[in-house]
């Protein structure tokens, strides 16, 4: 199958090594001419293995038979808008829940996935899958082609299918919500959530708040402390954007987080003191250079 892929980020080229070495036609759309070359010249690296493809700054037209779209969520208004191939399923890979209604109104029947797994990217065509975790996809239709081809990928890569997928969305920006801006104003890696009391206790501040907010039990605290301990020796998608200056998600994460809790009259104080003081550090950091 010839599959789209929206994005040269660490998520993007993960997906594009595992379907390529699946023995589909993949084919990468950047933001970046100079990626975009450097893909199409040398393929995607993972590990020791290389899988050639082809790529092109987006918007593309190359015929494709479904599209994963796996850019930053302030990303996505641009991509709808540019415009997606018509009439192939997209499944949209992206922290937090803002952008739901928007693509729901751009696209009919639309997949949504959790990504759990590890994953770095060390150039532009470089890609290390630093931990293995869990690919959760779904949406109103299970009956796509794109659903064939991710059950399709086997292990360490395997994606599976959830009846739920609005759960374990919710269950994933609150893991991002609690680990993201706390990984970028500590500067360390995921395990500083564990090691330094500081920031522990920030963690479950945030986590309360948040839990309530998104209507989950208070026992959803394991499963954030179990991706903590899975991924405690990587740096989060916030704090390497931070480190890379690029633009951060903390108003498509904690923001919405905000927002929610506005529209059911539940107070986020610690929400709202982490969105300041993290832009706070960017305007600092910007002021510095």
């Amino acid at each position: 199958m010839r599959l789209g892929i929206a994005g040269g980020g660490a998520v993007g080229l993960l997906f594009a090594s595992y379907l390529q070495e699946s023995g589909h036609r993949v084919h990468v759309w950047t933001k970046r001419k100079s990626q975009a070359q450097q893909l199409e010249k040398f393929g995607v690296k993972r590990g020791r293995e290389t899988f050639p493809l082809t790529a092109s700054v987006f918007p593309g037209r190359e015929p494709v038979d479904a599209v994963i779209a796996a850019v930053k969520q302030y990303d996505v208004p641009e991509l709808l808008e540019k415009g997606l191939p018509e009439g192939v399923p997209v499944l949209f890979v992206q922290n937090g829940m803002s952008h739901l209604e928007l693509v729901n109104h751009y696209r009919e029947d639309p997949l949504f996935a959790v990504v759990t797994h590890g994953a770095m990217r060390v150039s532009d065509i470089e890609v290390v899958h630093t931990g293995i975790g869990k690919t959760l996809f779904g949406g109103k239709n299970k009956t796509n082609i794109l659903t064939h081809i991710l059950q399709g990928i086997g292990n360490p890569f395997k994606c599976e299918w959830t009846d739920d997928i609005e759960y374990e969305l919710k269950r994933k920006l609150i893991v991002n919500a609690v680990i993201n801006p706390l990984t970028v104003l500590y500067e360390d890696k995921n395990a500083v959530l564990l090691s330094n009391k500081e920031a522990f206790y920030e963690a479950r501040r945030l986590f309360k708040e948040a839990a309530e907010v998104l209507d989950l039990p208070m026992s959803t605290w394991g499963y954030v402390e179990e991706l903590l301990e899975q991924t405690r020796n990587n740096r989060s998608s916030m704090f390497v954007d931070y480190l890379e200056k690029r633009p951060l998600e903390i108003d498509a994460i904690n923001g919405y987080i905000v927002k929610e809790g506005s529209r059911k009259n539940v107070d986020t104080p610690a929400h709202l003191d982490i969105i300041k003081r993290v832009n706070a550090k960017i305007d600092l950091s910007f002021r510095s250079e």
